[in-house]
Parts: C-alpha cells; sequence; structure tokens
C-alpha cells in the first residue's frame, strides 16, 4: 500500500469467500470477506461488492469496451493498524438489476405487441455472451478504498466471474388439467430382448 508519491504504508489484504458464481436473476449473491489492515498505516474506509457488466465490442477495427457496474453493498473498514481480523457478509440482489423493455417490436413494417416471456427476458439480466464481434461478461467483484491518494497503489481485491441462467416467465409457465382428466396407472411389466 503506497499513498502520494509512492510513499510506503505497509500491508493490507484481503479474504474472500464467494457462496457460488452461478446464479439466476432473481438471486442475492452473498461473499463472506476477511479484512487484514494490521500491518498498514492507512484507514480502510470501505469494502464493496459490486456486479460488473464488462462490455467489449469490435467492429472495422474499431474497439470499444467498457465496464459498467450494475449494483453494489458496501459496509464499512477498519482503522489503520487493526489487531484483529474483522469479518463482513456482503450482499447484492440480483433482481434490482432490471431494464427497461419495450412492449412492441417491428415485424414487416408493422408494430405487433411482445409476448410477456419476451418483456420478462429483456428486463432481466442477461446471461453472458462470447461473440467475434461483441463480449458481454459479468462479474462478481469485491473491492476496497482507503483513505487519501492511493492513485498509484494495487489495492486489495477479489473478482470472479459471474453466470447468469436464464429463467421463464412463472406466469408464462404451466397449464391447468382439465376437470375430465383421469390418469390411469398401467401393471407394471418386464421383457427380454
Amino acid at each position: 500500500m503506497s499513498t502520494w508519491c509512492c510513499v510506503n504504508q505497509g500491508n493490507s489484504k484481503i479474504e474472500v469467500v464467494f457462496d457460488k458464481n452461478w446464479f439466476e436473476p432473481h438471486e442475492t449473491a452473498l461473499a463472506h470477506v476477511n479484512l487484514h489492515n494490521e500491518h498498514c498505516n492507512v484507514r480502510m474506509q470501505n469494502v464493496t461488492l459490486a456486479v460488473e457488466q464488462h462490455l467489449r465490442l469490435n467492429a472495422d477495427g474499431h474497439h470499444f469496451s467498457h465496464v459498467y457496474t450494475l449494483t453494489q453493498s458496501s459496509q464499512d473498514g477498519v482503522d489503520a493498524r487493526h489487531a484483529e481480523v474483522a469479518h463482513r457478509t456482503l450482499n447484492v440482489n440480483l433482481s434490482s438489476i432490471r431494464y427497461n423493455a419495450p412492449t412492441e417490436r417491428k415485424v414487416k413494417g408493422q408494430m405487433k405487441p411482445l409476448s410477456k416471456e419476451d418483456i420478462f427476458m429483456i428486463q432481466n439480466i442477461q446471461p453472458a455472451c462470447h461473440a467475434h464481434h461483441l463480449t458481454n461478461e459479468y462479474f462478481l467483484v469485491v473491492k476496497t478504498s482507503f483513505e487519501g491518494c492511493t492513485c498509484c497503489a494495487s489495492l486489495p481485491h477479489a473478482k470472479i466471474p459471474l453466470n447468469i441462467v436464464p429463467v421463464i416467465n412463472p406466469e408464462c409457465y404451466g397449464f391447468q388439467v382439465p376437470g375430465d382428466f383421469h390418469p390411469t396407472t398401467y401393471q407394471a411389466y418386464s421383457f427380454t430382448i
């Protein structure tokens, strides 16, 4: 850890355990964090769990990349030279990531309404995409921030890929059993071929 003109301020580290990295769009992501700041002269202001979207686009020799923070939660850090290991449990609710979905789309020059299933899928966080020209990835990231100018320091952090499993709209799933439905159970038999 260094501040201002690369003045050495000691060492700080974090230990992070993520519960999992495969999620449905309505789940909550958890991270258990241990903060070690005993050998650091700078106060750790906070620790943050965030969902980051890394977007890269390549087209005709032009390259675009950007990192979006979709949601995050923070907790207080620890003081400088704090002798004990500080434990923090952070969580982010993935259902808080919502997109505005159109209700219509143009088909052969006519505006047609989108189905409930399509609107449901568009509104939720989308699965990752790894195509030739477009890459859309998500990461669970634990970051720290410290007092003072730490622009020339490598701050403790942890990052793992976040995989989104698409789900279907519960309103569009299932069927009603007809009133006259009476299933028949057949006797089991065995045979040899």
